[in-house]
């Protein structure tokens, strides 16, 4: 799934308008796949092309936004599964990491996205994570990252 996605979303960037809109399309239905945002947070964290995995977290965080929860006052149908949510969860702080500004901001952003719904009761490690995060001082782009979800 991840490399046609990828394709997609690099098509959405050509010149040529048919190729957009068939990738537009593609995306639109591609959203109702189970993994879907497993996929796009694969791609925005895959050594590709920037622009690619810049769109890809972009997209996540929207994603998340829209399809986490049935109580958001946003949600727009479906919802990720439960068995999806968990590997995200598992997966998004990798993101805090990325030398790409971008990308780090984005995976933040989605974080923060799940934590309003999540955290604390279905995501208590996510405290320990980031202090973790920011205390062990692997890099400063993780620590920003860190400091981003806050």
């Amino acid at each position: 799934m991840e490399l046609a996605l990828a394709k997609h979303l690099s098509d959405t960037l050509s010149p040529d308008a048919t190729t957009r809109a068939e990738a537009e399309r593609a995306l639109e239905v591609a959203v109702h796949d189970e993994g879907y945002a497993t996929s796009l947070l694969k791609i925005a964290l895959a050594p590709i092309e920037e622009h690619t995995r810049q769109l890809a977290a972009v997209i996540l965080k929207k994603c998340i936004r829209e399809h986490w929860s049935r109580h958001d006052r946003l949600f727009v149908a479906p919802e990720i599964s439960a068995n999806e949510k968990a590997v995200i969860k598992q997966a998004l702080p990798s993101g805090l990491g990325e030398t790409n500004s971008k990308i780090r901001t984005a995976m933040a952003m989605a974080i923060a996205q799940v934590a309003v719904n999540e955290w604390p009761g279905e995501w208590p490690e996510l405290t320990t994570t980031l202090v973790d995060g920011i205390r062990a001082r692997r890099s400063k782009a993780e620590v920003l990252g860190c400091l981003k979800c806050y």
